[in-house]
């Protein structure tokens, strides 16, 4: 399960990023609690714009969708997110940490 290597903290991320400055990173934020095409398609056209991608998924703690979302934890959010091919990165994330990317 390496694709799990892919969810990194905020800080982690930073780092890298600090040394790669030469690259292109694309941030894309979201709840992602149902994983549908459109998602994808984003994904998928982030990649195209940069060389990295970086997916912000948001922490349970802030999804304000209504009772009982998110349906899907945001550790499984995370680990779906860091299994697709053309993502990066994943981080969790919670309003202030965001801001350092």
């Amino acid at each position: 399960m390496k694709f799990k290597n892919k969810i990194k903290g905020i800080e982690e991320v930073v780092e890298f990023r600090n040394k790669n400055r030469e690259k292109k990173f694309v941030v894309c934020v979201g709840v992602f609690d149902v994983l549908h095409p459109g998602h994808l398609y984003n994904l998928m056209f982030a990649k195209s714009q940069g060389d990295y991608v970086i997916v912000a998924v948001t922490a349970d703690d802030f999804v304000d969708k209504g009772p009982g979302r998110p349906f899907i934890p945001e550790n499984i959010r995370a680990e779906i997110l860091a299994s697709l091919e053309f993502v990066d990165f994943v981080v969790l994330e919670r309003r202030k940490a965001l801001l350092k990317l």
